[in-house]
């Protein structure tokens, strides 16, 4: 988020250093590159079905996941996703936490210990609030690869398989209060 907010959040230095240090031309790319990713390129991609390249491109960013190692985000993101669960319980609102799906392939191999880390913070989470945990990463079986259009982004026909499961889930919920 440096392009967007121009902050470097716990990265050690600050956003003025930053520019000194890289191109110009260099943090325009990433300001066409952000605002092509998330505003110009989404429809055209709900269209897409997972191929070898998506594949591929999934692998390498499992394994870069795997390196990832940024402890003082995890507890400040943990403190902030306390401080949201607060503000929902303080104006009455009943959260439904989702692990989106991905593809069975991304799942199998991501790194394991930082899923269970996740699972266990929710955990704790459960002492002090009320929510509802729905893990689509436990129903892999119900999306296929063709339901995607890269490892980790549904595409239409995925999204409407999600929102009919997640509808689904909802309604048996709304049954039982």
């Amino acid at each position: 988020y440096f392009v967007a907010l121009e902050d470097l959040h716990n990265y050690g230095i600050d956003a003025n250093s930053m520019k000194q240090i890289l191109r110009p031309e260099f943090i325009q790319e990433l300001n066409v590159k952000s605002f092509t990713k998330d505003f110009g390129c989404r429809s055209r991609a709900f269209d897409k079905i997972m191929n070898l390249n998506n594949a591929l491109d999934a692998w390498g960013a499992m394994t870069a996941w795997d390196r990832k190692n940024y402890p003082d985000t995890v507890v400040e993101n943990k403190q902030i996703f306390r401080d949201f669960l607060r503000l929902l319980e303080d104006n009455s609102i009943y959260p439904i936490i989702v692990f989106v799906p991905n593809i069975k392939k991304y799942c199998e191999r991501f790194c394991h210990e930082k899923v269970e880390e996740i699972f266990d913070f929710l955990n704790d989470l459960r002492r002090d609030y009320r929510f509802t945990f729905v893990n689509f990463w436990a129903m892999i079986d119900i999306f296929n690869d063709h339901d995607f259009a890269d490892a980790i982004h549904l595409n239409r026909n995925g999204a409407k398989k999600f929102s009919a499961k997640l509808n689904e889930i909802i309604m048996k919920m709304e049954g039982a209060k």
